[in-house]
């Protein structure tokens, strides 16, 4: 078997042997269809971050950036989140009562000035907005509650409101602390340094929001999440998480695609050469160190070789140069007797066969990822090659997503803002929730 002599660079590669020069793209672990994982092996033990315990966000408390990683490279997933986010808000937040009718419970929209002030001073739709994202990405948010301290401690005493505003705390920032011996989590720590250097991030303690004492502490967080099924740790675990492999799988895809119309003709032709040629090309640098006093190597021979066929891959490689062309000489061999030169030789890649594979693959990889992420393909803009869709199969799937796939999410989502406003306006019964029609 040939040498061959691989070399990086960067995500490219270059593999050279006697046949010829090959590029093609390589992946690091993290690029892979590796799947994530939110278990710790050593669950038993807290993560020890500059005297804090926390509770590791995933087996290298680094699972959020995991999931911003395999979102950032792919096509489709971010679409369809932000697709139930667009379905989850409707037609935006609004205070409503709840009222029973005929043995049915609807949602009566009101209005109701001094509350709409307060939501209105703290930018409440943008908290709301954000909220909506980190469930829909991670099945949880994290809120920072500013309170207003005073000397009353007790939820709906005489005074000021106790919460003054809401904040979303993206879930790249924030972890859980250690439970403490009665298996309670009495802290949420946040740094923006999560993953680089243990010992040079800023942290910082806040007390876990309690609602019967919510002036306790000017500030104070809370973790909303959507509880799962066999979780090792507090965190969920994403709602993408099941579909990494082929999230990452139809990221690759594309890269693959562009990566063979640009190197093509790093395998596209066969380029034979009389032995001859070089020969002759030797005696001619021989002849050319005589004149020049010098010694002769093989080594001249070789690189003369190597530029020869740079200039060749250069005019015949590349989408630059499509519909270009090379000429070639020939010339007449006296011990073969007949005239030889150089010949280039299209080898057949079946690309389309290669193409139609790709993007078959690539097609099954969307219908896949729409249903992990459970997105009808009615309201993710995906159709089967079986016929156009109807209006009424779109009204159908957007009415069965309305019965039963908003009303957990909104509660999750607006748990933190309707505990604010049950502390702010005690004798109120109004919530918060989105306006569906």
């Amino acid at each position: 078997m040939d040498n061959i002599k691989i070399t990086h660079n960067g995500g490219s590669s270059l593999a050279v042997s006697s046949v010829g020069v090959y590029a093609f793209d390589t992946l690091s672990a993290d690029q892979s269809c590796e799947v994530a994982s939110t278990y710790n092996p050593l669950a038993k033990m807290p993560l020890m971050v500059q005297g804090c315990e926390i509770i590791p966000y995933g087996e290298r408390n680094n699972y959020p950036d995991l999931i911003d990683e395999a979102l950032e490279r792919n096509h489709l997933a971010p679409a369809i989140i932000q697709q139930h986010v667009n379905l989850l808000w409707g037609s935006g937040p609004m205070l409503y009562k709840t009222v029973i009718h005929s043995g049915r419970r609807f949602k009566q929209w009101v209005e109701d000035s001094k509350i709409q002030t307060w939501l209105d001073c703290w930018d409440y739709k943008s908290y709301l907005l954000n909220a909506c994202k980190e469930f829909h990405t991670f099945n949880g948010h994290f809120t920072k509650f500013l309170c207003r301290q005073s000397g009353a401690d007790q939820a709906g005493s005489p005074g000021s409101m106790p919460v003054t505003s809401l904040e979303n705390i993206p879930a790249k920032f924030a972890r859980l602390e250690w439970w403490n011996d009665f298996g309670e989590i009495e802290n949420i720590i946040v740094s923006d340094t999560w993953g680089t250097d243990p010992y040079s991030m800023s942290l910082t303690r806040y007390p876990v929001f309690d609602q019967y004492f919510p002036t306790r502490h000017k500030q104070t967080m809370s973790y909303a999440y959507l509880e799962g099924f066999a979780l090792a740790q507090q965190y969920p675990r994403s709602p993408i998480h099941g579909s990494l492999t082929w999230i990452n799988l139809s990221s690759g895809i594309p890269r693959i695609l562009a990566a063979s119309g640009m190197n093509a003709a790093a395998i596209k032709y066969h380029i034979q050469v009389p032995a001859i040629y070089w020969n002759q090309k030797a005696e001619q640098l021989q002849k050319q160190c005589v004149e020049k006093g010098i010694a002769y190597h093989e080594r001249m021979l070789e690189e003369l070789k190597t530029d020869t066929f740079a200039k060749v891959s250069a005019a015949l490689s590349g989408i630059k140069n499509v519909g270009k062309m090379i000429t070639t000489e020939e010339f007449f061999d006296a011990t073969a007797g007949k005239y030889v030169g150089w010949k280039i030789d299209v080898l057949d890649q079946k690309v389309k066969d290669f193409i139609d594979a790709e993007l078959k693959i690539a097609n099954e990889a969307d219908f896949a990822i729409t249903a992990g992420l459970g997105m009808h393909p009615q309201l993710s803009n995906l159709h089967r090659d079986v016929g156009l869709s109807t209006g009424s199969e779109a009204e159908y799937a957007h009415k069965m997503y309305q019965n039963v796939s908003v009303d957990i999410p909104e509660k999750i989502v607006t748990r933190e803002i309707n505990r604010a406003l049950q502390l702010n306006f005690p004798a109120s019964e109004l919530r918060i929730g989105f306006i569906h029609t």
